[in-house]
């Protein structure tokens, strides 16, 4: 095994799921003799690792499985994929529910008349290079748009669901960031610690006319987003 084999595996781990965020990795010792290599070509691995942002190394205290993050420009049009995607980064989502009615958490502040009748709910979790990114909620109006179940089943941005649902146009209308503590069932979903804060966006996407059509409310953990205003 070379080093680049070393690189390739331990990062195989990382973005399977098998290393997580804050785990230890093996001393560079011990790197060296379970796979046979020089001390050298150990640390030429995790050099790389480092510089693909998938390790951070603690002076004195070793190398540690690091948290994926993001760049967000808040003033532009870049989506959470595009601008990951710029950064070399891959955000990918798995759906966990869809349903029609009312969402379990309510992002009432963003939530007018115009959608507070029943809608259809996909809750979805995000995940950055494998890690996971945030929990998030979408809610569309199935009056002013055609609810494509496969889509929102499918690893999709909101962009695209809403091509799909055939609103050509549209644009974020209303917006609400904070900065909070992070629930129990927060915690438990993102896998985070207990003093861990999170980034709350609010988000009502209207139609070409402006029309209420699409409502966002992403949860993430303020480690892994950085925005820009």
């Amino acid at each position: 095994m070379g080093w680049t084999a070393l690189r390739d595996l331990i990062a195989a781990e990382i973005t399977s799921g098998e290393r997580l965020p804050g785990d230890s990795l093996p001393t560079q010792a011990c790197l060296a003799r379970d796979h046979s290599l020089s001390r050298h070509e150990v640390r030429r691995a995790l050099r790389a690792l480092q510089d693909k942002e998938l390790v951070r190394t603690v002076q004195g205290r070793g190398c540690f499985v690091a948290q994926s993050r993001i760049r967000l420009s808040l003033t532009d049009r870049l989506s959470l994929r595009q601008a990951a995607a710029a950064q070399g980064h891959k955000v990918t989502t798995q759906t966990v529910a869809i349903w029609r009615g009312r969402p379990r958490r309510n992002p009432a502040v963003l939530l007018d008349e115009e959608l507070a009748g029943e809608m259809v709910v996909c809750e979805r979790m995000a995940y950055l290079n494998g890690q996971v990114l945030q929990s998030v909620l979408h809610l569309f109006h199935p009056w002013r748009m055609t609810i494509d179940d496969g889509c929102l089943l499918a690893d999709t941005g909101l962009s695209e669901i809403l091509s799909a649902g055939g609103v050509g146009q549209f644009s974020r209308t209303r917006f609400r960031l904070t900065v909070r503590e992070a629930t129990a069932s927060e915690r438990v979903d993102l896998k985070i610690a207990p003093s861990q804060s999170v980034i709350d966006m609010q988000i009502v996407w209207g139609d070409g006319d402006n029309r209420p059509v699409a409502a966002s409310h992403a949860v993430t953990p303020s480690d892994r987003l950085v925005l820009d205003f």
